[in-house]
């Protein structure tokens, strides 16, 4: 099937070849922006440049909850109590301030600085640079 009348061809041939093998075993190690970019690839299971910011913001809060006590209560949230499970605003605004105060401008606010956030990587100035 293949042309090796110069010496080289056969050197070429299993460069290719090795190259081709080596191929499937390399990582790819990178995030979608936003939802839309994950909908859009079809990559349901990966995580979002948004989905990475709220994490960090809620892993952040859960901590200061933890290290700080309540102002009136004095008590602080034990972060033993989250181990395992998925972080959300209402569960950790529940546990610090109890079920009386809404997580609602919380989150909204989590979700201002994650679409942000995600948006920056879609800016003529931001979207090449990685600083």
């Amino acid at each position: 099937v293949f042309n090796m009348d110069h010496p080289l061809d056969c050197l070429r041939h299993v460069l290719w070849m090795l190259m081709l093998v080596h191929l499937p075993l390399q990582e790819v190690h990178g995030f979608f922006p936003n939802i839309w970019s994950r909908t859009m690839g079809f990559t349901w299971g990966s995580i979002t440049h948004q989905d990475m910011t709220e994490d960090a913001i809620l892993n952040v809060t859960l901590r200061l909850f933890s290290e700080i006590p309540h102002p009136t209560k004095g008590k602080r949230v034990e972060e033993e109590d989250f181990k395992d499970k998925t972080l959300l605003a209402d569960d950790i605004f529940a546990a610090f301030y109890g079920p009386e105060v809404s997580a609602k401008r919380f989150r909204g606010a989590v979700a201002e600085v994650a679409n942000a956030n995600a948006a920056m990587d879609f800016g003529n100035m931001t979207r090449d640079d990685p600083v």
